[in-house]
């Protein structure tokens, strides 16, 4: 697998924070949210034993400080093995 390098806005770290604060979060976006509350979901309802349908959409690894392993594994990668995206 392989990930984006993003690097969050300090303007948005407080919204993030919010919606990224536990280790497995379902996001429920305004299209699928009549559906989510008809069948009786509110929003931080826990979904006990919930498994994402075997992988979930997005992996996301939120670096808090310089010592996480995303840091220390690539800190001696070569520019041209990091690669680029065209976003």
């Amino acid at each position: 697998m392989s990930a984006v390098v993003r690097f969050v806005k300090p303007e948005h770290v407080e919204v993030l924070q919010e919606y990224l604060c536990h280790e497995g979060v379902i996001l429920i976006f305004p299209p699928a949210q009549n559906k989510a509350i008809r069948n009786g979901w509110k929003d931080r309802d826990f979904a006990s034993g919930y498994d994402f349908g075997g992988e979930g959409d997005t992996w996301v690894d939120k670096l808090y400080d310089a010592n996480h392993f995303f840091l220390e594994s690539y800190e001696e990668y070569e520019e041209h093995e990091k690669g680029e995206t065209n976003e």
